[in-house]
């Protein structure tokens, strides 16, 4: 196999990370997730990347958690960081432009993937870069890398419009790794009849980097990452986590923001089959079984 440094284009090896510090490619498309408490102090919590207008993914516990905390009728907000424009503040931690409020919620009742939807503001529509995402399951020992930003402290200027800008304690992350196992992954529920796919790796996931982006050699996305900290990682990192597979969010609904600040709930299905969400398919690694589920087998040993 190669050395995804030579692959990614970072000079990194194996179980090692970086920071992703140039508005380039991932900064797009790819937002970490601010929870501004009752206190009206502020945290990353996630990390949400846009997949349509208004459209974020991430882990359904991150979703779990903020709403948890954020029960209704009281003060928290949760905000999606944008950076329009340059973006940056001349650090890898601080951004200008909008923050997008999050206004509806989605979760996968059976895999840790959820959908977030937020308001657009004028003129975000024709900015906002989506990621396209690609319906297959890679090989044991294939190179991945995960992009996140991990949990910390965040700073913003808050005014009655809401928060502008945002300065983070940690900023986006890029680890490297390889696929070290495909497994089946139960749902919550444990009396379902059958599991959900993925895949392990040890692609470095430092400070819970929940709903990160988990991207193949060719940069397409493949997943989302969910759990991290496995007790017995391989020898060259001291990470491991598991992936959930984007194909996943074909059988979801979501909001669609209107123009007139309404939503819209269609099926994600609908939006890629017309074009609206941007997907390629490989199907010998993923296919809709007898019961119309997105699935995936392993690819087979050449």
């Amino acid at each position: 196999m190669d050395d995804p440094a030579s692959i990614f284009g970072f000079a990194m090896h194996l179980g090692e990370h970086v920071v992703v510090d140039s508005h380039e490619r991932f900064r797009d498309w790819l937002m970490p997730i601010v929870l501004i408490d009752e206190d009206r102090e502020l945290r990353v919590n996630g990390t949400a990347v846009c997949i349509g207008p208004g459209t974020f993914v991430t882990a359904r516990h991150v979703v779990d958690y903020l709403l948890d905390v954020r029960p209704q009728g009281n003060d928290a907000e949760v905000w999606i960081a944008w950076t329009s424009g340059p973006g940056l503040l001349g650090t890898a931690n601080a951004f200008r432009g909008q923050m997008l409020s999050v206004k509806r919620y989605r979760r996968h009742p059976r895999v840790d993937l959820a959908v977030l939807t937020t308001a657009l503001p004028a003129g975000a529509v024709g900015q906002l870069a989506t990621v396209r995402w690609s319906l297959r399951m890679p090989a044991l020992g294939e190179p991945v890398a995960l992009l996140g930003y991990p949990a910390g402290k965040a700073s913003a200027d808050i005014t009655e419009e809401g928060p502008t800008g945002v300065a983070l304690e940690y900023p986006l992350m890029l680890g490297f790794g390889s696929v070290t196992g495909h497994n089946e992954l139960w749902g919550p529920n444990p009396n379902l009849p059958r599991s959900w796919p993925g895949f392990e790796t040890d692609a470095p996931m430092p400070g819970a980097m929940s709903g990160g982006a988990v991207i193949d050699q060719h940069n397409r996305l493949i997943g989302f990452s969910s759990s991290s900290q496995k007790p017995n990682p391989p020898e060259h990192s001291s990470w491991s986590g598991y992936v959930n597979m984007a194909g996943f969010l074909l059988g979801m609904d979501v909001d669609v923001p209107q123009g007139d600040g309404t939503f819209v709930p269609l099926h994600v299905a609908e939006l890629v089959g017309s074009g609206v969400m941007s997907v390629d398919v490989d199907p010998t690694t993923f296919y809709i079984d007898d019961y119309g589920n997105p699935t995936y087998r392993p690819p087979e040993t050449q």
